[in-house]
């Protein structure tokens, strides 16, 4: 069986792997994220998912190596995790009220043949009206790392697990769209031609 290698550190994205029951490693990838060309959002995240891999191919032999990216859009607008309190709080005003997107790119890359494969999956979230104290307690919600969940989350969002899914007016995709990391395409990826063995 070929080893899985999960090209990031996020410890939600290993979470949801662990629901899907298969044995992987973790080995964060270095990639250059910033773009320099404008893409769409759906493009966006595969181009960024695909760099993750190729980042961290080289380090391994007989493996599958597995990178994802995740990003809010609004009309196309694409929300980057946002650089502090006022930003995020921007962020979340913008989105208040309103159904945004979004997207999660993933890319599986076989490091003995080369062959990567892409997919990308979007969830529609309409979140509730915020007023601007649902916004700041929002802000000033304090996570791990000494650093508010706010700002480690694309499109300020994804603040926390039990408060974010009571702004919650309709979440449209897959179960797991409360942490805004689809599962399926992941595990039709790596079950896509048996990879996972030999």
């Amino acid at each position: 069986m070929k080893k899985l290698i999960l090209a990031s550190a996020s410890p939600r994205r290993a979470s949801l792997l662990r629901l899907l029951d298969i044995p992987f490693e973790i080995a964060p990838s270095n990639a250059n994220e910033a773009l320099d060309t404008i893409l769409p959002p759906a493009e966006h995240v595969r181009e960024i998912a695909q760099r993750k891999t190729k980042a961290v191919v080289h380090r391994f032999d007989h493996a599958l190596v597995l990178g994802a990216d995740t990003i809010v859009a609004l009309e196309d607008a694409i929300f980057e995790k946002p650089n502090d309190a006022k930003h995020a709080a921007d962020m979340l005003a913008q989105l208040s009220g309103k159904t945004h997107q979004v997207y999660t790119g993933l890319a599986l890359t076989d490091t003995e043949t080369g062959q990567t494969l892409t997919e990308v999956a979007t969830t529609h979230v309409t979140m509730r009206v915020l007023s601007s104290e649902d916004i700041a307690t929002l802000c000033r919600h304090w996570g791990f790392y000494g650093q508010s969940r706010c700002l480690r989350r694309a499109g300020a969002r994804l603040c926390i697990y039990t408060i974010y899914i009571r702004l919650l007016l309709q979440c449209g995709g897959f179960a797991a769209c409360v942490l805004l990391e689809p599962l399926s395409p992941s595990g039709r990826a790596i079950a896509l031609g048996d990879h996972t063995r030999k």
